[in-house]
């Protein structure tokens, strides 16, 4: 009996030291191939120029087909999560449901009541991100998820939107920050214009 149990013991043991090696190369694969969090340098000419090129497709399927490439993309799959906000929308008998990121921390420090497109608000139809980062327990949805869940659940908003020069971007930012004056750090919001 003792002897079994030092074999088993140390069978137990090599697959440990085999399998350790893999999980190890998991991990590294999936920090290397992680989005970069799309909260880092939001700029809101870059996803306005994005929405409008993609909308500029002939067909949802084109649309779709280049929102798939760019979630398969590890420099640019984060952009997924604003994208999917500002172009698809709840469908007349349906929900459309925030991106599974972990619990956000608002640029007001409220709740999500109040910001139901988070992580932006669509302000005179351009995208301001109102998050500062999510506090996660765990792993948090891919962007091809998201991206499947709202190809399937939801529909394309209607809103076309078109790149705005900076001084507008601007005046728009000013007249978000006066009409949230709860925001806490108005120069994060304001930063989003470059």
């Amino acid at each position: 009996m003792r002897g079994m149990l030092s074999r088993r013991a140390a069978v137990v043991s090599l697959l440990g030291v085999l399998i350790a090696p893999a999980r190890v190369l998991r991990a590294r694969e999936r920090r290397r191939t992680s989005p970069r969090p799309f909260y880092e340098d939001f700029r809101i000419s870059h996803y306005l120029q994005r929405a409008s090129d993609i909308q500029a497709l002939r067909s949802e399927e084109a649309r779709a087909k280049r929102l798939r490439t760019l979630a398969g993309d590890p420099a640019a799959a984060g952009e997924i999560f604003p994208l999917c906000r500002m172009l698809f929308e709840e469908r007349p008998d349906g929900f459309f449901r925030r991106p599974e990121l972990g619990a956000a921390v608002f640029v007001d420090g409220d709740s999500v009541g109040n910001w139901p497109l988070e992580p932006i608000a669509l302000y005179r139809d351009v995208p301001l991100l109102i998050v500062r980062g999510y506090a996660l327990g765990g792993e948090p949805e891919s962007p091809g998820d998201y991206l499947d869940y709202c190809l399937q659940g939801c529909r394309w908003r209607a809103l076309r939107y078109a790149p705005v020069d900076s001084q507008t971007l601007g005046d728009v930012v000013e007249r978000f920050i006066r009409a949230h004056p709860a925001v806490t750090d108005p120069d994060r919001i304001r930063g989003q214009v470059r």
